[in-house]
């Protein structure tokens, strides 16, 4: 058996002498979207409410609800969460499989270490949690195709001008009603915060403990929370802290270097054990633009080099949103992260690597921008972009010096290839993401004055193959409504 496979068999066992059903993610891990009140232990449970009176009593209610107490109780005593439902089918599907609830609990900074102890505490305990990842607004100046009223100011202000987006079947996207129906529209930025303010309240009992702390949006770089996180950290360094950051890096000049030079700061100065700056961006040039409103390609990647060149200390990962319109132009995007790593000029980071890092976690939701519905034309182009990175590994095993993609990043994409040329496009939900493909794009062509088919030549066909199965399937239902009647 594989080490990883026997330390992870090792955990499960330690995780089932408590219970079949303990998970200390429950305890020591959460994520808390500030301005909209909602938090969750966890990303496959759906995010919950959190009562302002319940934070008013008691400010670690935002990781400590009476909710979330109810389901560790649960856990303790081998009952199963039904909000834990993703690892319940993974743990009960033949073969032999480690869901999440192990992966996590595996963790060796905020989840083994915290095995024993987690389980020991009183089920009601508040719980001063190792890992903590907050959203402190939802103000954005990017619009991301995939992204949603409650993430980003940009698409909330899209959403009450031209409601919502609509999809096959009557179904609709990017619907306020709903939202409101859930509890889960931001608190404007103009008023007063009840979530924030308990935030603060809690800090500094949170910060001594904690392992990992990260800043999510929104964009973190228009909060002023966020650089009130950066001046605390100058104030009461805590070499213990990993600390994450993301940013689209298309803010105002001024306040980046605001931001680089206290992130540049915290990290020469080892105030931190770690600092990572996570960005985005999903393909090359007017194609990256057109998924995510907002950016200009050509300075995100001046940024990139700028922050490279001027501040060698700072880790910076590109995250890649994989999805449908990822595709055509990948390669290309390819070819200026490799020009990055090839460059004599740029050195190697506090993590031991060359350039920037790469991920690419494939998007699942919405499912009608999802490289699931690549085609073997897509395929083929994807593949391409696969063998030019294998073809550019890096050819050097030392961690000071690397001038191509490193292995590991060439088999998360290949895992992306993998997935999608697994997926059988007949399927019904594949058939449903089609027309809903055309519907989106035909919607987003009319709000944004972009015009599909001209961005992306490449795969042009595939929106009229959409187009043609939409009309297909709306001409057949009104065949059936007609003979009905």
């Amino acid at each position: 058996m594989e080490p990883i496979k026997i330390h992870l068999n090792k955990v499960k066992q330690q995780l089932d002498a408590v219970s079949s059903s303990y998970c200390v993610a429950k305890w020591q891990q959460v994520t808390i979207h500030l301005a909209t009140g909602q938090t969750h232990s966890c990303h496959h449970p759906a995010t919950h409410h959190i009562p302002v009176e319940e934070i008013i009593a008691n400010p670690s209610a935002l990781h400590n609800t009476k909710f979330k107490k109810e389901q560790r109780k649960k856990m303790l005593e081998g009952e199963r969460p039904s909000e834990c439902d993703y690892c319940w089918k993974a743990e009960d599907s033949p073969g032999h499989h480690f869901s999440d609830r192990v992966h996590k609990s595996a963790d060796p900074v905020w989840g083994q270490p915290f095995l024993k102890q987690s389980s020991q505490m009183p089920w009601d305990a508040d719980v001063t949690p190792a890992y903590v990842e907050v959203s402190f607004s939802n103000v954005c100046n990017f619009g991301c195709a995939y992204c949603s009223p409650d993430i980003s100011s940009t698409i909330m202000q899209e959403a009450k001008r031209y409601g919502p987006v609509l999809l096959d079947g009557g179904r609709v996207d990017r619907d306020i009603i709903k939202l409101e129906r859930q509890g889960r529209m931001p608190i404007p930025n103009r008023e007063h915060n009840p979530y924030i303010e308990a935030f603060w309240a809690w800090w500094p009992t949170l910060y001594p403990k904690l392992k990992v702390f990260r800043i999510t949006g929104g964009e973190p770089l228009l909060a002023k929370d966020t650089f009130k996180v950066l001046d605390w950290i100058i104030e009461h360094p805590n070499p213990e802290l990993d600390l994450a950051i993301n940013s689209n890096l298309g803010v105002d000049e001024k306040l980046l270097n605001e931001f680089l030079e206290k992130a540049n700061y915290i990290q020469e100065n080892n105030l931190v054990k770690s600092l990572k700056i996570f960005t985005s961006c999903d393909t090359w040039g007017n194609q990256a633009e057109y998924i995510r409103t907002g950016l200009n390609y050509k300075q995100w990647y001046r940024t990139l080099w700028d922050i490279t060149l001027r501040y060698p200390a700072l880790s910076i990962t590109v995250m890649v949103t994989f999805n449908l319109l990822s595709i055509p132009r990948f390669e290309s995007f390819l070819r200026d992260m490799l020009a990055l790593r090839q460059a004599p000029s740029v050195s190697i980071n506090n993590s031991g690597m060359r350039g920037v890092g790469l991920d690419f976690p494939y998007l699942r939701h919405p499912r009608y921008l999802s490289s699931l519905l690549a085609d073997p034309y897509m395929l083929v182009l994807l593949d391409r972009s696969i063998q030019f990175m294998r073809h550019n590994t890096a050819t050097y095993q030392y961690v000071d010096y690397h001038d191509g993609f490193y292995p590991h990043e060439v088999e998360n994409l290949q895992r992306v290839y993998n997935i999608a040329s697994a997926e059988w496009q007949g399927s019904l939900d594949n058939q449903v993401s089609r027309r809903d493909f055309y519907l989106y794009i035909t919607e987003h062509d009319r709000r944004n004055g972009t015009d599909f088919k001209t961005v992306f030549p490449e795969i042009g066909y595939f929106y009229d193959q959409c187009k043609r199965e939409y009309e297909e399937s709306q001409a057949a239902r009104e065949a059936v409504e007609n003979k009905e009647e």
